[in-house]
């Protein structure tokens, strides 16, 4: 929901009604004012649901292709088997600057099917795969395509596939889809919509947030909110109680053969080795890390250490950095999300050895423009909250200055 404006004044339609020789009663004007605002929201969530149901058709239209971020190429082609299936083996194509190690192990990703659409699995560059690709393994992926094969079997779900492919007209009218189809530019009733939210945008006419019927609204949207988080905690107690008073039952138990002699030697035990080869992995790109990185980092790494100590956070400072980094030409700006990740791997780096990553800082700043720069607004940070430097941070930012060669304290 947009913003509530915070004055009468902001709002057109509210002066117009009042003003003239005839003037609309408070009330009126204000419900006359609500329901405008009410009205032009309903048509602007209307416009997004077919703005999705366009996206959602023109995804299908190209065949639902993987979301992978990756490139691939398809080793296996599932439908070209002997006995076809929907699935396909890939293999994801290494960056030129890690290329692929074939003594190492190959990593295979099997995609989850969890209802996100094919691929998903596969989305993300700081996950398991792209830490695979950076140390050099074989990646592939295991992808499967929209639509069942016809025939197709698959031995734990052969009876529910099929059901699905006797039933492929009834496939559009599954109620996801039914409600894309219908809310999407081929449906002629959501042209109107379209046309209308492109005026509502040019003259929107929200109500202000004082007026008795939004803040009705308000208070009716919270005591539903409220019932239905009350429904939901009750509901999920008693599954609780109902789950654990049958399947912790002693009868049960005797009945599946499981007693509390049970060897647990005999339980099977999880693989371990992938979770391990992984955590190795992470652990050689973070000390990869320690000597690498932009100025960025080296910025939020100074500003990090000089802080180490802190256990009280204040938004002072965090303010002022939004406010540093928001002067910073556009093409040297980081996003939200770089800046993100480039504080969550100077953590890290930290973390894993303090020393040699301040000892690192003159390879992350070559230029003494850069190093004078980085401490001028590490000293403008730190002194945001308390108008002071600490001893200890005083301590930590000479020690600092000797590491970058610079021989002014202060400028």
């Amino acid at each position: 929901m947009s913003e509530q404006p915070k004055s009468p004044e902001s709002n057109t339609l509210s002066s117009t009604v009042g003003a003239g020789p005839w003037p609309m009663p408070e009330l009126a004007a204000q419900a006359l004012s609500y329901w405008v605002d009410s009205w032009q929201r309903s048509v602007l969530f209307w416009d997004v649901l077919r703005e999705r149901g366009n996206i959602f058709l023109e995804h299908e239209k190209e065949g639902k292709p993987p979301v992978l971020v990756f490139e691939y190429e398809i080793v296996v082609d599932g439908r070209q088997l002997e006995q076809p299936a929907n699935y396909a083996l890939v293999r994801i194509k290494p960056p030129a600057e890690h290329p692929t190690d074939p003594q190492k192990r190959p990593f295979v990703v099997i995609d989850p099917r969890a209802g996100h659409g094919p691929g998903i699995g596969g989305s993300k560059l700081d996950s398991e795969i792209g830490m695979a690709l950076r140390a050099g393994h074989p990646c592939y992926f295991v992808m499967f395509f929209p639509k069942p094969v016809p025939g197709q079997t698959i031995e734990a779900v052969a009876g529910a596939e099929a059901v699905f492919l006797t039933a492929q007209g009834l496939r559009a009218l599954q109620s996801s889809r039914l409600q894309r189809y219908l809310l999407s530019d081929p449906n002629p009733a959501m042209w109107t919509v379209k046309t209308l939210a492109q005026l509502v945008r040019a003259q929107r006419q929200p109500a202000v947030a004082d007026n008795p019927f939004v803040q009705a609204e308000h208070q009716v949207s919270d005591a539903i909110e409220r019932s239905l988080d009350q429904y939901r905690d009750t509901r999920d107690a008693w599954q609780e109680r109902i789950f654990q008073a049958i399947y912790e039952s002693p009868w049960l138990a005797a009945l599946v053969g499981l007693t509390g002699k049970t060897d647990p030697q005999r339980a099977p035990k999880p693989a371990k080795k992938l979770r391990e080869e992984l955590k190795r992995l992470k652990l050689q790109e973070l000390q990869s890390q320690l000597e690498a990185g932009s100025v960025l980092d080296a910025w939020i790494r100074v500003q990090l250490y000089q802080g180490f100590e802190e256990q009280v956070f204040d938004e002072r400072p965090f303010r002022l950095v939004q406010q540093l980094i928001e002067k910073l030409p556009e093409a040297e700006r980081p996003t939200i999300d770089q800046f993100k990740e480039a504080v969550k791997r100077q953590m890290f780096t930290l973390l894993l050895d303090k020393e040699r990553a301040v000892n690192a800082l003159p390879r992350l700043l070559p230029e003494m423009q850069q190093r004078r720069q980085v401490l001028k607004f590490a000293r403008l940070i730190a002194t945001a909250k308390a108008g002071q430097l600490s001893a200890a941070q005083e301590r930590r930012f000479q020690r600092l200055e000797e590491i970058l060669g610079i021989t002014e304290s202060k400028e």
